[in-house]
Protein backbone atom coordinates (compact mmCIF):
# COMPACT_ATOMS: atom_id res chain seq x y z
CA UNK A 1 0.00 0.00 0.00
CA UNK A 2 1.23 3.45 -0.87
CA UNK A 3 1.01 6.08 1.86
CA UNK A 4 0.42 9.71 1.12
CA UNK A 5 0.58 12.46 3.72
CA UNK A 6 -1.31 15.72 3.55
CA UNK A 7 -1.27 18.79 5.76
CA UNK A 8 -3.92 18.67 8.43
CA UNK A 9 -5.96 21.76 9.10
CA UNK A 10 -8.16 20.31 11.85
CA UNK A 11 -6.17 19.31 14.96
CA UNK A 12 -8.58 16.54 16.01
CA UNK A 13 -8.02 14.29 12.96
CA UNK A 14 -5.39 11.71 13.87
CA UNK A 15 -4.51 8.25 12.72
CA UNK A 16 -4.90 5.24 14.97
CA UNK A 17 -1.97 2.87 15.54
CA UNK A 18 -2.19 -0.12 17.83
CA UNK A 19 -5.24 1.25 19.63
CA UNK A 20 -3.56 4.63 20.25
CA UNK A 21 -4.08 7.83 18.34
CA UNK A 22 -0.89 9.28 16.96
CA UNK A 23 -0.29 12.56 15.21
CA UNK A 24 2.47 13.29 12.72
CA UNK A 25 4.01 16.66 11.96
CA UNK A 26 6.06 18.67 9.48
CA UNK A 27 7.99 21.79 10.44
CA UNK A 28 7.40 24.91 8.35
CA UNK A 29 9.62 28.00 8.48
CA UNK A 30 8.26 30.86 6.39
CA UNK A 31 7.63 29.41 2.93
CA UNK A 32 9.91 26.38 3.45
CA UNK A 33 9.65 22.93 5.03
CA UNK A 34 12.39 21.29 7.09
CA UNK A 35 14.09 18.30 5.43
CA UNK A 36 17.08 17.44 7.66
CA UNK A 37 20.17 18.63 9.46
CA UNK A 38 23.36 17.97 7.49
CA UNK A 39 26.28 18.46 9.91
CA UNK A 40 26.00 22.17 10.75
CA UNK A 41 23.67 22.98 7.84
CA UNK A 42 19.89 22.94 7.72
CA UNK A 43 18.34 21.49 4.56
CA UNK A 44 14.97 23.02 3.64
CA UNK A 45 12.65 22.75 0.63
CA UNK A 46 10.46 25.57 -0.73
CA UNK A 47 6.80 24.71 -0.10
CA UNK A 48 5.62 25.16 -3.72
CA UNK A 49 8.56 23.30 -5.33
CA UNK A 50 7.68 20.09 -7.19
CA UNK A 51 7.95 17.15 -4.79
CA UNK A 52 8.27 19.37 -1.72
CA UNK A 53 5.82 17.34 0.36
CA UNK A 54 7.64 14.10 -0.43
CA UNK A 55 10.99 15.62 0.61
CA UNK A 56 9.80 17.34 3.79
CA UNK A 57 10.54 15.39 6.96
CA UNK A 58 7.54 13.88 8.72
CA UNK A 59 8.03 13.60 12.47
CA UNK A 60 6.33 10.72 14.27
CA UNK A 61 6.67 12.51 17.60
CA UNK A 62 5.43 15.96 18.43
CA UNK A 63 8.30 16.52 20.86
CA UNK A 64 10.93 16.20 18.11
CA UNK A 65 8.95 18.44 15.75
CA UNK A 66 8.47 20.98 18.54
CA UNK A 67 12.21 21.04 19.29
CA UNK A 68 13.13 21.58 15.62
CA UNK A 69 10.46 24.24 15.16
CA UNK A 70 11.75 26.14 18.19
CA UNK A 71 15.36 25.91 17.01
CA UNK A 72 14.49 27.21 13.54
CA UNK A 73 11.79 29.71 14.54
CA UNK A 74 9.12 27.81 12.62
CA UNK A 75 5.83 26.15 13.40
CA UNK A 76 4.52 22.61 13.53
CA UNK A 77 2.02 21.56 10.86
CA UNK A 78 -0.05 18.49 11.66
CA UNK A 79 -0.34 15.92 8.86
CA UNK A 80 -2.54 12.91 8.38
CA UNK A 81 -2.10 9.74 6.38
CA UNK A 82 -4.10 8.59 3.38
CA UNK A 83 -3.64 4.94 2.46
CA UNK A 84 -4.08 4.22 -1.25
CA UNK A 85 -4.88 0.93 -2.62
Amino acid sequence: KKRKYKNQLLPDVRRKVGGRRMSKYRVKVGNMYFVRFDDMTVVMVIDDAPGAMEQAKIFDRGTAAHLVSEQLGGRMIQVYEEVEG
